[in-house]
């Protein structure tokens, strides 16, 4: 079995007593610290919540700064609610961004829906029914990286660095049933088993399948992921009280426990699933808490050969 790579989701949630830039540096501190114990990927998810201590709404101007305080970890958004956003300015950015940091960008769309009136105030419409072009901008933005000579013929259009490197794109979803269109668009695929409780359904053959089609169709082998919830700490005891005080609401197959029990549930996962990476959402509010759960993963997953600082309890 390949060795496990686990990257991290973060929502910006940390201790209510912290202002919003508070917790702004707080995950920057937090992706300096994944980057140095072998993390895989550091995302960061598009959230328009009403709340005056949000850490963010859209993250994406954080995406430079982590990447430059960062040197190996995957840095991107997971993702951008590309309905609302012009598929032309999202390459642009995202385009930039790979050629600045080459094979570390990420790029994840998602088809979330804010409120409508921040939905209106994002497209700059005073729209009733919220846009449904997600399939639309995501080819757009395909094309625009992977077909720059058709795109400059036809439209007059070069994104630049012209012929540079694009970012990884990632389709986030809540099964692998839409592998063809994931194929066709050359879109990574992330599952996510916690928004619902009925998401935790095991199609091994069907990833198999995505991978080899996808291999032959582009010649390489794509990304495949499940992305799970939860909290990780030294006892099991702790990890408890760490879930009950996170204020999160919905544990759907979440792993709550010890280093060890991690290391057992996604030893299975990866069988089941048939993939060997994973993205982390961690529910605690302490940035203290959350750095001896990374500690603890990347001293049991053997993610960094480095030496690995210690934390005293």
């Amino acid at each position: 079995m390949e060795q496990i790579k686990i990257g991290l989701l973060e929502f910006g949630k940390r201790d209510t007593e912290y202002s919003s830039m508070g917790k702004v540096l707080e995950v920057i501190d937090y992706a300096k610290q994944a980057d140095e114990l072998g993390f895989s990927r550091f995302w960061l998810a598009e959230h328009h919540n009403y709340s005056s201590s949000e850490a963010w709404s859209s993250p994406q101007v954080l995406l430079p700064i982590l990447l430059g305080e960062t040197e190996q970890i995957n840095v991107g958004m997971a993702g951008v609610l590309i309905n609302y956003y012009s598929s032309y300015e999202t390459a642009v950015n995202f385009k930039m961004l790979e050629n600045l940091y080459p094979t570390r960008v990420n790029l994840g769309f998602a088809a979330g829906t804010p409120p409508l009136k921040i939905s209106q105030l994002l497209c700059q419409n005073d729209f009733k029914d919220r846009p449904d072009s997600i399939n639309t901008k995501i080819k757009e933005i395909y094309e625009f990286f992977y077909k720059e000579d058709e795109i400059a013929e036809r439209e007059k259009i070069a994104i630049p660095p012209f012929k540079g490197r694009a970012p990884e794109m990632f389709m986030l979803s809540n099964s692998f049933n839409k592998i063809d269109r994931a194929i066709e668009l050359r879109l990574n695929i992330s599952k996510s088993i916690f928004h619902r409780s009925d998401s935790l359904i095991y199609q091994k053959d069907e990833v198999n399948q995505y991978k080899e089609r996808f291999y032959q169709k582009h010649g390489i082998v794509p990304s495949v992921s499940i992305a799970f919830t939860g909290t990780c700490a030294l006892t099991e005891k702790r990890a408890n009280e760490i879930a009950r005080n996170s204020g999160y609401k919905n544990f759907f197959n979440a792993i709550v426990g010890t280093p060890s029990q991690f290391m057992d549930r996604l030893s299975e996962y990866q069988e089941l699933f048939g993939v060997d990476e994973f993205i982390f959402h961690d529910v605690a509010v302490s940035n203290y808490d959350r750095i001896i759960g990374l500690q603890s993963l990347s001293e049991i997953f053997n993610l960094n050969k480095n030496k690995i600082v210690s934390y005293e309890i």
